[in-house]
């Protein structure tokens, strides 16, 4: 009886409950604002500005409010759920929710990448409404249309308490939106039976292959969209022309040059693109014959006769040829590594910024710096004057700003053709790319109204040429005898090609055009998409200053006041072109606050006497380097869980997300002593104990780890994980040697980890080796760096030279050694002298050392030239 008139005082209380949301979401929610709860850690949403209206209400760390505007989803970039479930990942059962009037449509958003043990109460989202689209990048996202009654219920339950919603993906953000558009429909190929489908957060390893299969079937979604352009909605104005690329000419062309470099196709089907295709798997080495021992150091008994001959280590190897590798990889679009099936990106993150000005450089980088993932990107200058084989392959985007020089545009040009991405700022590499927009107009300093998507009527400048394929009024034509019919005064607008053919390195190439936005009042076009077909080339072009920001006309109030009301939608534009056509990660952008920094106990690993015993550690710095200004002691360390402006050798950006192990290190090296006379040797030093530290643990020893010279952490050969920037001064008879260093510890972003290796190791070897923690990371380093440092100070510098040689990745290599005067030669790598400094064999049979900074070493293409970044 007791139990009875408790379940009857609960019911009574959950309805009153759910009856008070009920009413409180009723009378708050209208059709301009929308209800959003969340974590409060998740309440932040970067990619969407938006004003906090209302709390309604506040439950440990659960927020519920009101948010303005509300948020339009263009559910192009959705998929459709499969008509069979059976073919879904994700285990959904049938069900059949009657919904009332009005109808609502909320947005769910659940952890993905993030591995975690379930422990929350799981609802199945179907029992609350229609499923009407899903996603799967970052998060998983999905969308259903659901009614009052159902959302209340619903944001009841996550108000609770935190609870899973199907598969046991932790809920983080409900959301009321509109939506426009349709979801793209797929092909679902592959039907998951149920133990599959129910085989939840068991372990990682089923975590991941959930994940993986998951974002598989997103991926299709790109797929569609490129079908979607080799069929273009707008109209061909005559057959595709041919324009060799080495014969493009400034914006004054007379019709007869015109007629001269064009010629006419009869058929586009003769002229489809076909790219051969190289193995670039890279040959294995040779195993080593003498390996060191695992559990402690002993003294190398060879000696090195470095003017004739290499050390023992190196000559026992044969390890591929750099420069044959160079040449598979540089036909490679989009280079990667896979491991047991699962492919990690070994793309380089950088950004290259080309610009005509100091001005236009800044404002591209400046606003770039406020877009793009700040944990993923490096943005740089284009090196000009560097060999185009070095940055190739290595870059997920150029941005061009202004005049582009002759040489430079066929760079560019090759680069597209490759399946590179271009962002064109008001340039006129458009006319290089597109011969057909040979019209030009003057049109300096004009405010133009264009609209691209759901932004209408935006106020921008527009550039001082105006491109177009034919001109809009005869008065303004260049070409009067190309001009349309039309003779009145209204604007005509002027034909678009669909496609257009252009010759480079000896290969037609046929570039697919659409017009993405267009000026209101002539009806040129303002933003196109250029993309090479049977490529991932795309190439984005701007007729409007997206890039400059609004302050740079206060002196003018009018156009000030214009551009600064238009400044959300510039950037809000410039964020859908980078993401949604140019495949750039425009998420994650946080604002970082900083916190006091403590000095850390002693942990239960850490075995040394000096380095690491003295730590001050902190949640945010902006460098920890900073820390380190002065003289302080011997083996004092600074431990940062990130940094706002980490830096790398030569004052290089360097990316430094949460998960990143970064420390600061202090040494102070006597100058009489054996590692004061090459004092280079440091930086090797650090790099060698770091890699030993790793695979001295038991089980992690095939952990595919190696030191790019002089001081680069690779995993498989070709993905950067980590590296060190070193600095010193000389104190009489002491040399203090600050050491900044950064290894992807436990970040997936923005290429690959060390416990990602682990974790991949575990898959395809069925072991269960843990991840390393990351107080248990620095322990075992500091233990390792102590420990060489000390028997190297002890007289063994044979030591250091026989793990390095164990570890790097250059033994009997072939590069191309460029001086600083252009002039290139062969050379084979024989090893590094008595200061680190690499030494190669000309073919002459002369030795000569390079020195690390004044030179770029890139391992994937053989090469060292001159530093160019």
């Amino acid at each position: 009886m007791i139990f009875t008139l408790y379940y009857m005082y609960s019911t009574i209380i959950q309805w009153w409950r759910l009856g008070c949301l009920r009413n409180k979401l009723s009378g708050t929610l209208n059709s301009h604002n929308a209800l959003m709860v969340c974590a409060g850690s998740t309440i932040s949403d970067s990619k969407h500005k938006r004003c906090l209206e209302n709390l309604l209400f506040h439950n440990e760390d659960r927020i519920g409010c009101t948010v303005v505007p509300k948020q339009r989803v263009d559910l192009s970039q959705w998929l459709l759920f499969p008509k069979d479930l059976n073919y879904f990942p994700i285990f959904i059962s049938d069900a059949n929710v009657a919904l009332r009037s009005p109808k609502i449509y909320m947005l769910l958003r659940a952890r993905l990448d993030d591995y975690r043990r379930h422990e929350s109460e799981i609802i199945q989202v179907e029992n609350f409404g229609e499923l009407i689209a899903w996603r799967a990048q970052e998060n998983f996202e999905m969308i259903l249309k659901t009614d009052l009654n159902n959302l209340t219920k619903f944001v009841h339950c996550f108000f609770d308490h935190s609870i899973d919603i199907n598969h046991e993906l932790n809920l983080l953000h409900i959301e009321t939106i509109d939506i426009e558009g349709n979801p793209s429909r797929i092909k679902y190929n592959l039907r998951y039976p149920l133990e599959y489908r129910i085989k939840y957060s068991l372990a990682p390893v089923h975590w991941r292959k959930f994940t993986n299969d998951l974002k598989s079937l997103y991926l299709k979604l790109s797929d569609n969209l490129c079908n979607k352009l080799e069929h273009p909605t707008i109209t061909i104005e005559s057959t595709p022309k041919t324009v060799p690329v080495s014969e493009v000419k400034p914006i004054k062309k007379s019709l007869e040059a015109t007629k001269h470099h064009h010629k006419t196709v009869r058929k586009e089907s003769k002229n489809k693109l076909e790219v051969s295709t190289i193995d670039s798997r890279r040959p294995k080495s040779n195993e080593r014959k003498a390996k060191l021992e695992k559990t402690k150091h002993k003294t190398a008994s060879v000696k090195r006769n470095e003017e004739t001959e290499p050390p023992p280590a190196v000559r026992k190897q044969k390890p591929p040829k750099l420069a044959k590798c160079a040449n598979s990889l540089i036909s490679s679009k989009t280079p990667v590594t896979e491991t047991n099936g699962v492919t990690i990106n070994s793309k380089p993150p950088n950004v290259l910024v080309y610009a005509d000005s100091v001005v236009a450089r800044d404002n591209v980088k400046n606003v770039l710096h406020t877009i793009l993932n700040n944990h993923k990107y490096m943005v740089y200058d284009f090196p000009v004057s560097g060999s185009q084989q070095l940055w190739l392959n290595s870059t997920s985007l150029i941005v061009v700003c202004g005049n582009v020089a002759p040489e430079i545009s066929t760079q560019f040009l090759e680069y597209l053709v490759s399946g590179g991405k271009l962002l064109c700022l008001c340039s006129d590499l458009l006319y290089s790319v597109l011969h057909i927009f040979s019209t030009a107009e003057v049109r300096e300093h004009e405010l133009v109204r264009f609209s691209y998507e759901n932004w209408k009527r935006v106020k921008m400048m527009h550039h001082v040429f105006c491109y177009q394929a034919s001109p809009a009024k005869r008065q303004f034509s260049k070409d009067s005898d190309q001009s349309n019919s039309s003779r009145g005064s209204s604007p005509v607008a002027p034909r678009m090609p669909s496609a257009v053919e252009i010759q480079h390195g000896g290969k037609k190439y046929v570039v697919q055009v659409q017009v993405l936005g267009a000026e209101e009042t002539w009806h040129t076009p303002s933003l196109l998409l250029a993309a090479v077909k049977d490529t991932k080339g795309v190439a984005i072009f701007s007729q409007v200053h997206l890039e400059i920001d609004p302050t740079q006309y206060q002196d003018d109030e009018s156009k000030f006041s214009a551009l600064n009301d238009s400044n959300t939608a510039r950037l809000e534009i410039l964020r859908h072109l980078l993401s949604q056509h140019l495949s750039l990660d425009c998420n994650s952008i946080v604002d970082i606050g900083y916190s006091p920094a403590y000095f850390l106990g002693i942990h239960d690993a850490l075995k040394t006497t000096e380095v690491g015993r003295l730590v001050i550690y902190a949640e945010v710095l902006t460098s920890s380097q900073l820390l380190l200004a002065r003289k302080l002691r011997h083996g004092f360390t600074v431990i940062v869980k990130q940094q706002t402006q980490g830096v790398g050798r030569s004052n290089n950006q360097w990316l430094c997300p949460v998960g990143c192990a970064m420390f600061s290190l202090q040494l102070h090296v006597p100058m009489q002593s054996t590692l004061g006379r090459s004092l280079p040797l440091v930086q090797h030093l650090v790099m060698v104990a770091i890699v030993a530290a790793i695979k001295r643990k038991a089980g992690y020893e095939d952990i595919d780890l190696g030191l790019k010279w002089p001081n680069d952490l690779y995993a498989n050969r070709n993905i950067k994980i980590g590296g060190l920037m070193i600095s010193t001064s000389v104190f009489s008879d002491v040399a203090v040697v600050n050491i900044g260093c950064g290894i992807n510890l436990d970040n997936l972003l923005p290429t690959t980890c060390v416990n990602e290796l682990i974790r991949l190791s575990n898959v395809e070897k069925k072991t269960e080796l843990p991840p390393i923690a990351y107080e248990e990371f620095f322990a075992i380093i500091f233990n390792e760096i102590e420990s060489v440092y000390n028997l190297v100070q002890g007289g063994d510098l044979d030591l250091l030279f026989e793990l390095y040689y164990k570890y790097w990745l250059h033994s009997g290599s072939e590069v191309m050694v460029t001086d600083k005067d252009g002039v290139a030669s062969m050379a084979s790598v024989i090893g590094i002298d008595e200061f680190g400094f690499l030494k190669v064999r000309l073919k002459d049979g002369s030795l000569t050392s390079v020195q690390p900074d004044g030179n770029s070493f890139d391992i994937l293409k053989g090469l060292i030239v001159p530093k160019r970044f």
